[in-house]
């Protein structure tokens, strides 16, 4: 099986796609795409512009997460502060991880963080689509003309 990059990308396909470059550069990078494990987490799409990222931040108090936005890369990390009660503890299983993590996702053109809330241990991030008026679909009356008779 051969992975279409977008340097073997049929010509005449990628002409429909005029604007679309930084889609065929996202595909290239996805082909060296490795799934994170720590924390889980879901991506929820709520209707056509508004999304959510939930994470499980379970074993974190909301002060040592950080949620910040930069050049459409949304960042969700969090240090781990061990802790001197946990560190004398003698763990026969320890299944609970608290461990430092930080997240990236790519934040498309016109997507912003709207909030972010902490609740039982699930850190929720909301996102919304705001696309400009000149972006929005718009439906243009058709006009009739009345030809001159000759």
């Amino acid at each position: 099986m051969t992975l279409m990059t977008r340097s073997n990308f049929p010509s005449q396909i990628s002409s429909m796609f005029i604007g679309l470059d930084n889609f065929f550069d996202d595909l290239d990078l996805l082909a060296g795409f490795h799934e994170p494990k720590y924390p889980p987490f879901n991506l929820i799409r709520e209707d056509a512009d508004h999304y959510s990222v939930e994470m499980a931040v379970a074993g974190f108090a909301p002060e040592d997460i950080s949620v910040t936005s930069k050049n459409g890369i949304l960042t969700i990390s969090a240090k781990s502060e061990k802790n001197d009660a946990t560190k004398d503890r003698d763990y026969v299983y320890r299944g609970l991880s608290s461990r430092s993590f930080e997240q990236d996702f790519k934040l498309y053109e016109h997507v912003t963080v709207e909030s972010a809330e902490f609740n039982n241990g699930v850190l929720k991030v909301k996102l919304e689509r705001k696309l400009p008026e000149h972006l929005k679909e718009q439906t243009f009356p058709i006009n009739i003309t009345k030809q001159l008779k000759s």
